[in-house]
């Protein structure tokens, strides 16, 4: 394909762009071309927006009066980068407004590069598949053969679902509460940790305050977490030798899971997502395509139907999937959860496994391709934003 690369005005004192999106300095190159220069072309100057801290001082952010200028011209775009988050748009605007006030811009003078799915009806905005692109195997003929023989083989798996969960949101906790009574059956997991140091032992303030919101936000099964007595069950760890990386890390976040056992021994993948808010797709949602297991998935309401979107295939005629289109997250947690227990519950998993391969081949294959592509996406659909 060929692209025009995308002109990005950097300023000698800005951080080197290609880390904020995590790409090595020659496959930036590729796609960017940077500038210390006002460039005679239409282009771009980047703010960096990483999380909702940055909120806070927004309007502190200092554009240079030449960039001003060529916004005003309507030479330059406004470039908000924030490529692994997928907030909500009301998240952005309030990271926006603060400089577009500042310096008398309009909302057609930004746009916001973010894992969110919409569209935002307020500024220009480019959909990057962060964490779709950044699943993409290293070996992929290693994993296609390993996932389909542990398909094809139809030999009997340890485990009915496994269900991870290394941050303790609240709708994390609703869904393992409604979980919990099948830990015994599956591989559940459940972590205390948050995002920040006062989040870990002894204080784990992150927790405290999710345990807040799970009461508030799902109230009928919030009762049930206390008749189970959940908060003397968690942290709820798996087996070491299935899963060794230490949850209460701050920093420990198996993109490419070294240690993929755990999904070829296991039937159904139950996936809980960062949010249920909005649809975003992390490297959760990936890993059941990446190791051939069928999913449930967690998330914002549509989040099936964005998938099929991308082209990938669901499991509709052997999974009821009606809850992708329950409004309330309440209802839509525990309608999941009792469609992935009717599936689990079966008695003849590995021939229905087995008869699901040509969706689970698919799937990997969409995940192969659309990872290949998806530079190529950005810089077409970055390029269309300046016309």
């Amino acid at each position: 394909m060929d692209l025009k690369k995308i002109t990005l005005y950097i300023r000698e004192t800005d951080a080197p762009l290609h880390h904020q999106f995590q790409l090595p300095q020659s496959t930036f190159d590729e796609y960017f071309e940077t500038t210390k220069t006002i460039p005679d072309i239409k282009f771009y100057y980047p703010v960096s927006f990483k999380d909702t801290r940055a909120i806070d001082t927004a309007h502190m952010i200092s554009i240079p009066i030449d960039i001003q200028e060529s916004v005003c011209q309507g030479k330059c775009l406004i470039l908000i980068v924030c490529p692994q988050e997928g907030f909500n748009w009301n998240i952005y605007s309030n990271f926006v407004e603060p400089i577009r006030d500042k310096y008398s811009f309009l909302n057609k003078h930004f746009v916001v590069v973010s894992n969110n799915t919409s569209r935002s009806i307020q500024y220009g905005s480019v959909f990057f598949n962060f964490w779709e692109y950044f699943s993409y195997s290293t070996n992929i003929i290693k994993e296609i053969r390993e996932g389909q023989h542990a398909v094809l083989s139809k030999i009997p798996r340890s485990y009915k679902f496994i269900a991870l969960n290394r941050r303790c949101h609240a709708h994390r906790m609703a869904a393992f509460t409604k979980l919990y009574p099948y830990k015994d059956q599956g591989l559940l997991s459940f972590a205390k940790a948050g995002h920040g140091e006062l989040d870990l032992a002894p204080t784990f303030n992150y927790y405290s305050n999710q345990k807040s919101k799970f009461k508030e936000d799902f109230p009928r099964i919030h009762r049930e977490w206390i008749s189970q007595d959940l908060d003397n069950a968690v942290p709820l760890e798996l087996d070491k030798d299935l899963d060794p990386y230490d949850h209460f890390s701050l920093t420990t976040n198996p993109i490419n899971d070294e240690h993929n056992l755990k999904f070829y021994q296991s039937y159904l993948h139950i996936v809980i997502e960062t949010t249920v808010h909005n649809v975003f797709f992390s490297e959760k949602t990936f890993k059941p395509i990446k190791y051939f297991q069928p999913f449930v998935l967690i998330g914002g309401v549509g989040s099936l139907k964005k998938l099929k979107e991308l082209g990938y295939k669901t499991f509709e005629d052997y999974i009821d999937e009606g809850y992708d289109d329950i409004i309330d997250n309440q209802e839509r947690i525990e309608y999941a959860v009792k469609s992935a227990v009717d599936f689990m519950m079966q008695d003849n998993l590995p021939k229905i496994l087995n008869d699901m391969f040509q969706i689970l081949k698919h799937n990997h294959e969409i995940l192969i391709s659309n990872s290949r592509n998806t530079l190529e996406k950005l810089v077409s659909d970055l390029n269309s934003e300046l016309k």
